[in-house]
């Protein structure tokens, strides 16, 4: 179970030295901006800027970036907020470039934005170039459960059949093109105390069922499928049981089992990760990077058990990283997930879904380290209509390990369901 959180993975690039500097630059300027600190703000502007405008307009060196928004630097709060998602640098690690989400005061996304950095003599990064990106061709927003707690949701497409998938921040990427050309109407959430919900100690198997309720209720959808991963597998199957009118199909990925028997794996295989890197992630723990260095733990964390995720290490650069929310940083997501499994355990025999008649489909990679393949197995004998489809040499990120292979089999899979 402890290496269920490794959903947050990933290699860093060639030049992670330089990438790391672009992207603190971003957050440091972004910050300043947050602060109305307009002193540390236009320190990282170039002399010779250029800043687009929504209206196309370009504010011509540093001069004209400070006359417009030096009028922001007035205002009770910042009007706006943004951080970079996507960084990359150039082979000579001279020029940078960030990207990412920009958002209104509320916390909804309001657009998009991209700069151009420049690295200095001193070392130092200044903004060269800076403007609005395209808008995110999708829906997002909050929606606030009974107990208060906030989940963070985004949705994409108008077709049929719905599809809901808990756990967003990890899986839209993926599950969002299932909506391409109105193929379907995928609706993604964060689960309480991940991605960009509400960090909260109500942490439980059995508030998540209950969120999922929630959110269906919220976007008053009729029957819909659900698509868990992990232990989010066993969740969307509490939910089927308690709620089959609601229900079309399933899909479960990499599910965690049942029952418990097929939920044990022995002995624990951390996937062969580099020793260099397993010694590096120790010693940052020792140190207490972990609360000191959140971030940077985080990325390192994620480096290591990236190779518990993959059957094959060759395949390690698939894993994606996922460490730009505090609530995704190992010192809260460990304590999230040790909520999470002190939650009452819940197991179903065969006799228990024998009256849950809708299809499920099961995707399983057979080295599983995290979510044992015995419980796919059990799981197919479990369900009264389900079918298995088993992916060999695969692990618990079978997702990204072999991402066209299991997209396609959710695409065929719910295909059937839009008629």
């Amino acid at each position: 179970m402890r290496r269920l959180i490794a959903f947050c993975l990933v290699a860093l690039p060639l030049f992670g030295d330089s990438v790391t500097e672009v992207r603190n630059a971003e957050i440091a300027f972004a910050k300043a901006f947050a602060d109305q600190d307009s002193d540390k703000f236009f320190s990282f502007v170039a002399k010779d800027a250029q800043f687009i405008q929504r209206n196309g307009a370009v504010l011509n060196g540093k001069e004209a970036v400070i006359n417009r928004w030096g009028e922001m630097f007035k205002m009770k709060s910042a009007p706006f907020s943004w951080r970079p998602e996507h960084v990359a640098v150039t082979d000579n690690g001279r020029l940078g470039w960030s990207s990412g989400p920009v958002f209104g005061p509320d916390g909804i996304q309001i657009g998009v934005y991209t700069s151009i950095w420049e690295k200095q003599m001193d070392g130092s990064w200044k903004i060269k170039f800076d403007g609005p990106g395209t808008p995110p061709p999708f829906e997002e927003g909050f929606i606030t459960t009974a107990d208060g707690v906030k989940l963070h949701y985004r949705k994409i497409g108008h077709g049929r059949p719905t599809v809901i998938v808990p756990l967003e921040y990890h899986l839209w990427d993926e599950m969002s093109k299932l909506a391409n050309q109105d193929r379907a109407t995928v609706i993604s959430y964060d689960v309480r105390g991940r991605g960009r919900s509400s960090l909260t100690e109500a942490i439980s198997i059995q508030n998540d069922e209950n969120d999922l309720e929630t959110v269906r209720k919220f976007f008053n959808v009729d029957r819909f499928i659900p698509i868990g991963f992990s232990y989010l597998g066993l969740m969307v199957a509490m939910y089927t049981h308690d709620h089959p009118d609601r229900v079309a199909r399933v899909v479960q990925i990499a599910p965690l089992a049942p029952q418990r028997p097929e939920r044990q794996i022995q002995p624990a295989d951390d996937g062969g990760a580099p020793k260099e890197l397993v010694e590096k992630r120790e010693a940052m723990l020792k140190s207490g990077a972990i609360d000191s260095q959140p971030r940077e733990f985080c990325e390192m964390d994620a480096k290591v058990f990236a190779y518990s995720l993959v059957g094959d290490p060759s395949r390690v650069d698939r894993i994606p990283v996922r460490c730009d929310y505090e609530n995704e940083w190992p010192k809260n997501v460990y304590h999230t997930f040790k909520l999470l499994m002190s939650s009452e355990p819940v197991t179903f025999t065969a006799d228990d879904l024998k009256n849950d008649t809708a299809p499920v489909l099961i995707i399983h990679g057979t080295k599983d380290r995290n979510a044992a393949y015995a419980g796919g197995v059990a799981w197919s004998k479990t369900w009264p209509n389900a079918k298995l489809v088993t992916i060999e040499g695969a692990a618990h990120g079978v997702l990204w390990e072999e991402t066209e292979t299991v997209m396609r089999a959710i695409r065929e899979f719910i295909a059937p369901a839009a008629e």
